[in-house]
């Protein structure tokens, strides 16, 4: 299987007001869309930080990748509603870019 790993480089922050690590993953994302790209929108989130991003082609959905993220929660309210909507296995509709959206998920 074809899949690309990459630890990316957050800025510079203090992790220890940040609490548990889990893996959440964006469903289904278009093949051409940079690993550069997600991170920045999911930056914008504000809900923790992202120890690593790792893309996998969807094997029943050609020119799609699914993309698993994981990640550091911070301890904002925003971020703790989100947090246990994806723990309780809700799906998260985020609008990367009007009128597109992914499908986040734990």
């Amino acid at each position: 299987m074809n899949h690309t790993t990459a630890l990316i480089a957050s800025p510079v922050v203090d992790i220890s007001t940040y609490s548990e690590t889990s893996s959440i993953y964006i469903v289904a994302v278009d093949e051409r869309i940079k690993r550069e790209f997600i991170f920045k929108k999911l930056c914008l989130l504000n809900i923790g930080y992202i120890h690593k991003l790792t893309e996998i082609p969807c094997k029943y959905q050609p020119g799609f990748k699914r993309v698993f993220i994981r990640i550091r929660w911070n301890t904002l309210p925003q971020t703790i509603v989100i947090r246990n909507r994806l723990m309780v296995r809700e799906t998260i509709k985020f609008v990367y870019e009007l009128p597109w959206v992914w499908t986040i998920t734990s």
